[in-house]
């Protein structure tokens, strides 16, 4: 049931169902959802969208109009709730973990 799945997935549906059920007689022409997925570990961001190793590492700037930002960070296109909790499944599996 909905209520048993977490707040990302609630989230995530609600996102894909608002944006399906956009009625209004001239709506968005182009909408496009991304997504990133990042980690912080021992003090290093790792992109977890891309497991490849970097040339360069991963820094989180701050930008007058774009506020928070990290550049080079995989930003892969969702078209439904579906893909997107694929793309944090991806993320999820390589994780860090303590050992």
């Amino acid at each position: 049931s909905e209520a048993d799945r977490g707040v990302v997935p609630q989230l995530l549906h609600r996102l894909f169902d608002v944006v399906e059920g956009d009625t209004r007689p001239e709506p968005a022409s182009e909408l496009r959802i991304t997504m990133s997925f990042l980690e912080i570990y021992n003090e290093e961001l790792n992109d977890l969208l891309d497991p490849r190793p970097r040339q360069k590492k991963l820094f989180v700037h701050q930008h007058p109009q774009m506020g928070v930002y990290v550049p080079h960070l995989t930003e892969a296109a969702s078209t439904s709730a579906a893909d997107a909790m694929r793309l944090l499944d991806f993320g999820a599996k390589i994780r860090a973990t303590a050992q």
